[in-house]
């Protein structure tokens, strides 16, 4: 794109944004409105990241050290 004049840029932005607005109308059209989640239904998605406890330490603080102390040899 090579604009010279400041006429020319601004007939450039207004075209590209109608472009976009055209391709986000031609999307919502197919496709429905995007929006988040309420919390009902944030709240029926199972996900192990929504978990408040420490997931990644728990055998080598706790059964493992029970193990190793616990007087027990092979």
């Amino acid at each position: 794109m090579s604009v010279s004049n400041m006429k020319e840029l601004l007939a450039y932005s207004a075209a590209k944004k109608a472009e976009r607005a055209a391709k986000w109308n031609a999307e919502r059209l197919e496709h429905g409105y995007c929006r988040g989640l309420n919390h009902r239904e944030y709240m029926r998605m199972r996900v192990n990241g929504k978990s408040v406890f420490r997931k990644g330490k728990d055998f080598s603080h706790r059964e493992r050290w029970t193990y190793t102390n616990s007087g027990v040899k092979i």
